[in-house]
């Protein structure tokens, strides 16, 4: 059976576009107010949202991530309080939800546990920038048949490397356009020729994600056949600088921007 994952990037195939996914902290600023954010990005046209679990070492991620988890974790953030946030999220909307957290959350809480928590509350994939593919067969077992395990290439990951990540890799494999960490400058030339090879490599789609943050990133790395953009930073720069009753106003208004730019086709004037 296809995953909501999988089914929501076909369906942006279908329409001659590749899939936008936009990410939050859960619990920046508050609970509260990532719910208003997700009710922004899912109105705004995100077809896939991933939420960012607070860790506080988030090594993969930038300054502007890294200081939404601090604000997070600053403000009582739990997996409990994670876990009402997702049931809260998936009473209202359809759209996919990721998770995006650190190995050590999900390993101390034990895999098959916490995975079947997350998946019973709506989560429907899981990211963990740090999971070696080679260390993932428990990650995988517990994954299996309850939500889709996405594990991160980099530009300079060999070919037979690519092959096995895409080969563990269910709903998308993640490309990192950039050497760096979320939010890093890049441009879509260095990332656009590593996806180039990521789609030869793989049988699922390829995502790319860190460096992205305009309607013209994702136009750019749509025209080179991403079936996915992903973008993060943009959201917590913006979350940051809004205050909470203009929330869900700003996230839409962003999200529905970077939308327009996931057209892969140029559209003809009438």
């Amino acid at each position: 059976m296809e995953s909501r994952i999988s089914a929501a990037i076909s369906a942006a195939r279908d329409r001659g576009r590749c899939a936008l996914a936009t990410y939050a902290v859960a619990g920046h600023p508050s609970y509260a107010g990532t719910s208003d954010v997700v009710a922004g990005m899912a109105r705004g046209g995100a077809d896939i949202i991933e939420l960012g679990y607070p860790f506080s070492d988030p090594m993969a991620d930038g300054r502007d991530i890294q200081g939404a988890s601090a604000s997070a974790i600053a403000g009582g953030a739990t997996r409990k309080r994670f876990l009402r946030l997702v049931r809260s999220i998936r009473s209202r909307f359809d759209v996919p939800l990721v998770l995006m957290t650190y190995s050590n959350i999900p390993y101390s809480a034990g895999f098959g546990g916490f995975i079947k928590e997350a998946a019973d509350a709506g989560i429907d994939g899981m990211i963990l920038p740090d999971m070696p593919v080679d260390e993932s067969a428990e990650y995988r077992r517990a994954a299996r048949g309850r939500l889709d395990t996405i594990f991160l290439a980099s530009p300079n990951t060999a070919p037979a490397r690519m092959r096995q990540i895409a080969a563990a890799s269910t709903g998308f494999m993640y490309l990192v356009a950039v050497y760096g960490t979320t939010g890093s400058a890049g441009g879509p030339g260095e990332g656009a020729a590593a996806l180039g090879r990521a789609r030869r490599a793989s049988q699922v789609p390829v995502g790319v994600g860190f460096g992205i943050s305009s309607a013209a990133d994702a136009r750019a790395y749509a025209r080179a056949g991403a079936d996915l953009v992903i973008v993060g930073s943009a959201y917590a720069r913006l979350i940051a600088a809004t205050p909470r009753r203009r929330l869900g106003a700003a996230t839409e208004a962003l999200t529905r921007r970077l939308a327009a730019g996931c057209q892969k086709i140029q559209k003809k004037a009438a």
